[in-house]
């Protein structure tokens, strides 16, 4: 029995903390946190696990720099 990989509770909490980060940014911050939200959402469906795993890294990457200027 397999999982999904857009079912896997990091793969839920990363999206979860993004999605709250990107209702408090505005302007550029906030499309480029919307492009790599969907980049990784994409990623989730193709169900590629090195795709999934760098979008991963990326969106994660990303979240740390914003949260850190915010």
């Amino acid at each position: 029995f397999k999982i999904p990989p857009g079912d896997t509770l990091r793969n839920k909490t990363i999206l979860a903390k993004a999605e709250a980060l990107y209702e408090e940014l505005l302007g550029e911050d906030r499309d480029n946190l919307e492009a790599y939200i969907s980049h990784f959402e994409q990623s989730l469906d193709s169900q590629n696990e090195e795709n999934i795993s760098h979008a991963y890294n990326c969106l994660e990457e990303l979240i740390e720099d914003l949260d850190y200027e915010f």
